[in-house]
């Protein structure tokens, strides 16, 4: 199932979501130079970089996609396996995140870490591996509500595109 290809120039997936960037809790305005769309080594992407910092409230940056569309709150991969990413980097560890209806606090979410190397590679996330962030149930993905890929823990330069996003079986 293919969430989004990138072939939209406002930014919408092919579900018809609209990707942001958002900090840990809340959307935040960003500029234009931390998140866009562009063409890196041939391929169209959509790009977030900038300096992650551990104080002023800079410890994250993310693009953040919802999965629910239509009216519906949730969205029911479990005829799949897990997230595949196809993702180029400055060799960093990120996490791609999801969140479900159980997920009812800013600070909960399942997570998954990748090495975005500095190739355009596609990465298998199964769902098993995305490890519960502060809640004690388990990922279901018959309730997946959005999907993060994330820039946080440390400081450093982050600088991660992604040129789809898709469920794999």
């Amino acid at each position: 199932m293919i969430i989004d290809d990138v072939s939209s120039e406002a930014m919408v997936s092919r579900i018809g979501t609209a990707w942001r960037v958002a900090d840990a809790d809340a959307v935040i305005a960003v500029p234009k130079e931390i998140f866009r769309q562009e063409v890196v080594l041939g391929r169209r992407c959509l790009r977030l970089t900038g300096d992650v910092q551990l104080s002023d409230h800079g410890g994250a940056l993310q693009m953040v996609l919802d999965l629910a569309r239509g009216g519906y709150r949730t969205l029911d991969a479990s005829d799949f396996f897990g997230v595949r990413l196809s993702v180029w980097g400055n060799g960093k560890i990120y996490s791609a995140r999801l969140r479900t209806a159980d997920t009812t606090e800013g600070w909960q979410d399942y997570r998954a870490y990748f090495d975005a190397g500095d190739c355009w590679h596609d990465l298998y996330l199964p769902f098993d591996e995305f490890e519960p962030h502060r809640i004690r149930r388990p990922l279901d993905p018959t309730r997946l509500t959005s999907l993060a890929l994330s820039a946080v823990g440390r400081g450093f330069k982050a600088d991660l595109a992604v040129a789809g996003v898709s469920f794999y079986r």
